[in-house]
């Protein structure tokens, strides 16, 4: 059973998870807010989370294994949300990878996993039921929430999303990394993007780099994507921002 924190408004789950395992927070622990107000995404972008229509959770973890498994923690979460959205929301999302999780193409949810110490940290964030006037203006085109991809016609239950979500996370707790085929084998099922068309650019360098067109031709057993580019060579991408271009 997890411990639960639940907070109705912080910066950021992760900063305060964060700061909670290097007190020493025993694994399980969870951190939740009904608002964030510097919520984090990925490569430095900020995450939307306004009050009362979203998820905003964090999920500590202390795995006894070497930085490279440790690594594919995102990709597992990402398959536990997927897991958890279909068994509540009775609809099967997809992901683009890496940790994008999409209904109809658009995505709902983006998960950020940071390091403290010994400690992962893994932040996820679900758009459950905001409106298309909730996300920034700019985003409108490639995000969305579940409420309004599956046309529900009342609120998603935050809270039963929530535990389904947490009994997700607690499963791969305890059973990673020696369960690394199964959620390799989910993972690819639910990956969307490989056979199409992508650029990518390296994380370093993402907003000022000339993205590199190829096709996604297969998640490898890292959790990495290879990517055959158009000059010809194959590459496995194990970070970056990968966008699907669409003709």
């Amino acid at each position: 059973m997890s411990n639960i924190i639940a907070l109705a408004q912080t910066d950021s789950t992760n900063n305060v998870l964060k700061r909670m395992a290097l007190d020493g927070a025993l694994p399980g622990t969870v951190v939740t807010a009904d608002c964030q107000t510097a919520g984090k995404g990925r490569l430095g972008r900020s995450f939307v989370s306004p009050a009362g229509k979203g998820i905003y959770l964090s999920y500590l973890m202390r795995p006894d294994t070497d930085t490279e498994l440790i690594s594919t923690i995102t990709c597992w979460a990402a398959v536990a949300v997927c897991n958890a959205i279909e068994s509540v929301c009775d609809i099967a999302p997809s992901i683009k990878w890496v940790n994008d999780i999409q209904i109809n193409g658009m995505k709902v949810c983006g998960i950020l996993t940071e390091m403290a110490n010994d400690a992962v940290i893994i932040g996820i964030g679900i758009n459950v039921n905001d409106s298309p006037e909730d996300l920034p203006e700019e985003i409108r085109s490639t995000a969305s929430s579940i409420r309004n991809e599956i046309n529900a016609p009342e609120e998603i239950s935050r809270e039963d999303l929530t535990n389904a979500l947490i009994k997700e996370l607690d499963k791969i707790r305890l059973c990673f990394p020696s369960s690394h085929n199964e959620y390799l084998e989910a993972y690819r099922k639910l990956c969307s993007t490989v056979g199409l068309d992508v650029s990518a650019v390296s994380a370093h360098n993402h907003t000022s780099e000339i993205p590199r067109l190829g096709k996604a031709i297969a998640v490898n057993d890292d959790f990495s994507l290879k990517v055959l580019f158009e000059d010809g060579h194959e590459e496995d991408l194990k970070s970056g921002e990968v966008s699907v271009r669409r003709r």
